[in-house]
């Protein structure tokens, strides 16, 4: 009820931003159809008069894990990928996307785009930041981070396999295209 109120009445652009988003994890939490919460993710990327990454991280995770288009999750990857960090706001901002998040989502759909190269420089851009992690952790930490940082190298690897000799084949199953590597 506040976040909606706090839609309606204007004013600081932030607040009006993290109201939207905060309704489209709400309603989302609340098993809301996702046409509710990705419209309140829209909102909320067009709230400021420069996008944020957070509302397209959840849009490329919606398009690529829950009603997978890798075309439309691409489409958000690239403006994420695209934005620089928001040094103009104040509130709320998760660097983690910034960071990380949309190099690692970006790393997955290129891949399914076939965009390799570009998939390649994502994973490479998400392993340097895990390593610049490990430099600042305890061992504990550490190994967290290993641990999460072995999905990014091990699709690194699989793009190395598939950059000198690609070939591939498109199939189309009517709703979405399937692409599968001769290596």
């Amino acid at each position: 009820y506040y976040y909606r109120l706090r839609t309606e009445l204007r004013g600081y652009d932030e607040e009006v931003y993290h109201a939207y988003f905060k309704l489209g994890e709400i309603t989302r939490t609340l098993g809301s159809d996702s046409t509710v919460y990705m419209g309140w993710f829209m909102k909320a990327l067009e709230a400021l008069h420069t996008p944020r990454v957070e509302p397209m991280v959840e849009l490329i995770n919606y398009y690529l894990f829950t009603n997978v288009n890798y075309t439309l999750a691409g489409m958000f990857s690239n403006l994420a990928i695209k934005s620089a960090y928001p040094s103009f706001c104040n509130l709320f901002i998760n660097r983690l996307h910034y960071d990380y998040t949309r190099y690692h989502a970006d790393g997955i759909i290129q891949y399914y785009l076939t965009n390799i190269e570009r998939g390649k420089n994502s994973r490479q851009k998400a392993i340097e930041y895990n390593q610049k992690l490990l430099e600042n952790t305890s061992k504990s930490v550490q190994d967290m981070i290993r641990y999460k940082m072995k999905f990014d190298v091990d699709n690194l690897k699989i793009y190395d396999k598939l950059t000198p000799k690609m070939d591939v084949k498109i199939k189309s199953t009517g709703k979405y295209t399937l692409y599968d590597y001769d290596v």
